[in-house]
Parts: C-alpha cells; sequence; structure tokens
C-alpha cells in the first residue's frame, strides 16, 4: 500500500489527525538524525501533539508508511495558504526545478524542460536532477580505473597469492590463488550511481524522468549492484582527478540521496527516507546565476568582507557577503534574503520595527538588513575596495509592480531594493526575466 501522504508548505503548520503517538515518533527520529547527519543545529520540521511545523526547508519525509511532502510558496497563490492543491503543485515544481538546475549549471535551459509538463513529485524532480546530468556525462565515457581482483583461478593471472597457495591452497594442484589488477569501469563512484538510479527508479512517476534513469542504468551495466549502505561506504573511497572530476555534481546528489535512505547513517529504518533542501540556500544560488548572467561576471559567493573585532586572535567575528562583484569600475556588494515572498507588493524603504522572520518581505524593510550591508560597505572602504553599491535581494512572485527601487543610506553608499522572480512568469522562464533593471 502506497503510502498516505500528507502536503503543506514551507513555515505551514498542519493537523495530525489519526496519526498515533508511535507514528510521530518514528517521523520525530528521521527528522532528528537527518538533521544531526547533516550537522545541523535546528530541526527542519517539528512533530509533536500539536500538529507539524515546517520551516524554510523543502522536500519529502517517509516514515511509519506516511508521506510528508513540504512545498515552496514559489506560486504567488500559495502566499496565503498552508498546503497547495493539486493542481498548484505542477507549477510550484517546475519553478522549483528550474531555480534548482540552473543554480547548478549556471546555465539556461529551455528546450529539455518542455518534456516536464506535470512534475508532481519530488522523486520526479530529484530523479531529473541527478539522471539529466548524470547521463550526460556517461555518454562521454564511463571513467575507468585498475581494480584490484583476487580469486582461485585454473591458471596463472598476474601474480601468485603465496600465502593463499601454500596454507589454504596446499593441497589443491586445480587452483592457483592470484592476485591481478583489472581495468574496469566497476568503481565505488559508479556504484554509487546505479545504487542511487535503482533507489529512485520504482519511486519515479514521470515517463520523462523514468526514461532518463533506465537510460543511466543501462550504461551502467557492467557496473556492480550494491545496496545504498555499501555503496555510500566504498564512496569514501573516491578519487577524483581529470577523469572524474567532471561528475562531481551528481556525485554530491547522489550521495545526499542516498544518506536519507541508508539506515546504518543515521535515517530510521529501511522504510524511512528523508530528503530536504534549504530554501534559503537555493534562493543565494539561484541569484548567483541570475547576476552572473546579467552582468556577464564572475560573482563571489560568501567573501569575506573583513571582521567587526579585527585586533581579536580569535572570536573576530567574521563578516561573509553573499556577492561581491564589480561592474563598470564599480564595486557591487549584495546579500539575499529568503524571508516569505512579496506578492502584490514590492518592498518599499518604508522600514518597521517589526522583528519576525513570518512577515511578508513585500510588507517590511528590516533595518537589520540595512544595517547589515552598510557594514560589509564600511569594512570594504577600510581596505580601499572603494565606495560599494548595495543590493539586498528577494524573491517575488507575484503580478504587481517588478521594479528595484533604490535610496541613499546613512553613509553615502546607494542602496538598491531589487526583487528576483521566482514564480508568476509568462511562458517559459529565462534567467533575463529574473532581475529588474537596477
Amino acid at each position: 500500500m502506497a503510502p498516505e501522504t500528507l502536503r503543506l508548505c514551507e513555515w505551514g503548520r498542519a493537523a495530525l489527525d489519526g496519526w498515533s503517538a508511535n507514528d510521530r515518533a518514528e517521523v520525530r527520529r528521521a527528522v532528528e538524525n537527518w538533521r544531526l547527519n547533516n550537522r545541523m543545529g535546528m530541526a527542519p520540521l517539528s512533530c509533536d501533539e500539536t500538529g507539524l511545523r515546517a520551516r524554510q526547508w523543502v522536500g519529502v519525509v517517509e516514515a511509519a508508511g506516511r508521506t510528508i511532502e513540504i512545498y515552496p510558496k514559489l506560486d504567488a497563490a500559495l502566499l496565503k495558504t498552508n498546503a497547495p492543491d493539486a493542481a498548484q503543485v505542477p507549477t510550484v515544481m517546475s519553478n522549483l526545478l528550474w531555480m534548482l538546475d540552473v543554480s547548478a549549471e549556471r546555465t539556461i535551459y529551455e528546450a529539455d524542460v518542455a518534456a516536464l509538463d506535470a512534475l508532481e513529485s519530488f522523486f520526479d524532480l530529484f530523479a531529473w536532477l541527478l539522471a539529466r546530468r548524470l547521463l550526460n556525462e556517461l555518454q562521454s565515457g564511463l571513467p575507468h580505473r585498475y581494480e584490484v581482483h583476487q580469486g582461485d583461478l585454473s591458471g596463472v593471472r598476474g601474480r601468485i597469492n603465496l600465502t593463499r597457495q601454500v596454507t589454504t591452497l596446499w593441497d589443491r594442484r586445480d587452483r592457483i590463488a592470484c592476485v591481478w589488477d583489472e581495468f574496469t569501469p566497476d568503481t565505488p563512484l559508479l556504484r554509487l550511481f546505479k545504487s542511487a538510479c535503482r533507489f529512485l527508479q520504482p519511486r519515479a512517476k514521470h515517463p520523462a524522468t523514468v526514461g532518463l534513469l533506465a537510460d543511466c542504468l543501462t550504461m551502467l551495466d557492467d557496473v556492480s549492484e550494491m545496496p545504498p549502505f555499501e555503496a555510500l561506504a566504498q564512496a569514501r573511497d573516491v578519487r577524483w582527478d581529470r577523469a572524474t572530476q567532471r561528475f562531481r555534481t551528481s556525485f554530491d546528489l547522489a550521495r545526499r540521496l542516498l544518506q536519507g535512505s541508508a539506515p546504518a547513517l543515521g535515517s530510521g529504518d529501511e522504510d524511512t527516507f528523508v530528503f530536504l533542501l534549504d530554501m534559503n540556500k537555493v534562493f543565494e544560488n539561484f541569484v548567483a546565476a541570475a547576476l552572473e548572467e546579467r552582468f556577464q561576471t564572475r560573482i563571489e559567493t560568501q567573501k569575506r568582507v573583513g571582521f567587526l573585532f579585527p585586533e581579536l586572535l580569535k572570536h573576530r567575528i567574521a563578516q561573509d557577503a553573499d556577492y561581491f562583484w564589480h561592474r563598470d569600475g564599480a564595486l557591487w556588494i549584495g546579500d539575499a534574503k529568503y524571508k516569505s515572498l512579496a506578492g502584490e507588493n514590492a518592498l518599499t524603504f518604508a522600514a518597521l520595527d517589526i522583528e519576525d522572520n513570518e512577515v511578508r518581505a513585500g510588507q517590511v524593510l528590516s533595518p537589520d538588513d540595512v544595517r547589515q550591508l552598510t557594514v560589509y560597505a564600511e569594512l570594504a572602504r577600510l581596505k580601499n575596495e572603494g565606495q560599494a553599491r548595495l543590493a539586498l535581494f528577494y524573491p517575488f512572485v507575484g503580478a504587481g509592480t517588478f521594479a528595484a527601487r533604490g535610496a541613499m543610506a546613512w553613509n553615502g553608499c546607494e542602496f538598491y531594493l531589487v526583487p528576483v522572480r521566482v514564480g508568476g512568469f509568462i511562458g517559459a522562464p529565462h534567467l533575463d526575466d529574473a532581475l529588474p533593471d537596477f
């Protein structure tokens, strides 16, 4: 029987009518183990007697025969709701897939996504992200390496294992203990990929993703089958070189997927799966891709601009800007704020003294955000970087005014509020449409 599915949006709540105490405990255990495995300070999802409460993490939790799906609010119709209905899911998933894909590749895709006109499953999303990229790399050639093999053969191959021959096989004239090297694609890296594709294969439903997984598995036909926990254990020995480096992005996703399913790595029993995406990080990466596309220049991310107490040897409090770039001789420093998404109204300079992360970004500009960016500018000035222009980026999904606003900050820096379109596109999404002029 298919797991019972409960849908909600990020920062949403859901009642757990009919859930037993054991059901709640299983979900808590799965989420807590996933938190520890990913070294998070706070659980991405709470589950207690009052119900479920999501944060800004989106994805899937499977435990106790139930499935919890947490969706981002990448649709204006979801801004004031706790959960998407069936008709809203494909739009949200399409927007999320687009953000994830362009963030990872720093490129614009259009034609391939036309096949995903009705994406309704997180597993299909994961399968598309992994299999499409992996298949392209596999078609360019499977990486091989020399693997050491041992066996008792009828003839000599490689070198004779004298210790085994004179002990275990001393009375066997028909067998010779051999050790040999074989140049093979059956490596820990490709075993990990095959295990991830096998895991996704029964869960993916969309024809496009099912086909991609099948094509990947065909390419990996000469690679050994392996359960997730064994593939993950062997993947610790993956050797990165010029032949394998191109698989790094696919490797990171495959490893995270299998970590969410492997009981040996803290995700519960074999019927448990947890895979969640931090929308803060997704949005940061998406903005970086949009800026690089718009300005055709390299955007430095998480740039260390200085310290609040530079004279201290410890506890100097590093200050890292989300974005740092130069254009036309001017220095730009930017910061991304994925709070609640702006709908009909764009962010304005009418700051209110409200300290609440759940206040819609379209209603309030936080003074803390202004102070943070202007401190970055002053630290850059101390390094003789010159006068900086500042930009605060926030997500926008509505059909209202889509325009940047500018004002002069207290330290003489031009300060821009820049909406970033993550939903509400007319036609196929394109990175050129993600940012307004500023």
